[in-house]
């Protein structure tokens, strides 16, 4: 999932030119006309229901391949899209054009989550305090699960799952949608 403005400049700080989200253009199939930077007082309705806030932009461009699956839903944007998503080889990309909030991000990334056979949890149901990051290939994925806070955190996963303060959690998850529910194998402990 890459966010809105995105892709602006390579690696030495120089403006990609032809169209945003740069070198992720390809990838994730849509191209960024303009910035529309909202007021503080401001927000961008989309068709879900979100509200995004500080930051829209115009997609101009969407590949036959990418399916919306957001739009916004009033004002000078109303009917473009907000959200796209694009199958790319055995994975997916997703563009999110828009600051939706943790609300909206929330949402999405639960409807995402399904697609990708994701943890059982949701990491932001634990407040929001979790990192997670997944690495891995279809045969098997490692669920790095980290606590940045001075306070345990209980996944609700995993047979109530606990993160401790500034630590990590691994979870080794194997290929199939069973090995999902059983998080707790193959879980390594480390330190942050």
């Amino acid at each position: 999932m890459t966010t809105y403005f995105s892709g602006i400049v390579d690696e030495h700080d120089r403006v990609w030119l032809g169209g945003y989200p740069g070198a992720l253009r390809d990838v994730l199939g849509v191209t960024v006309e303009e910035f529309v930077p909202l007021l503080p007082e401001e927000s961008a309705l989309l068709a879900s229901g979100a509200r995004a806030a500080h930051w829209s932009e115009r997609i101009a461009r969407v590949g036959a391949d990418v399916e919306v699956l957001d739009t916004y839903a009033a004002g000078e944007l109303a009917g473009m899209p907000a959200v796209t998503h694009r199958r790319v080889g055995t994975g997916s990309a997703t563009y999110v054009s828009a600051d939706l909030g943790r609300e909206g991000t929330r949402a999405l990334l639960e409807r995402l989550a399904g697609e990708i056979d994701a943890l059982a949890a949701d990491p932001l149901a634990a407040g929001g305090r979790l990192e997670v990051i997944v690495r891995g290939d279809e045969a098997t994925r490692h669920v790095f699960l980290v606590n940045r806070t001075d306070e345990e955190v209980v996944v609700d996963a995993g047979d109530g799952l606990r993160v401790a303060p500034r630590g990590v959690e691994v979870l080794t998850l194997h290929a199939g949608p069973a090995d999902a529910a059983a998080v707790g194998a193959g879980r390594d402990r480390m330190d942050a």
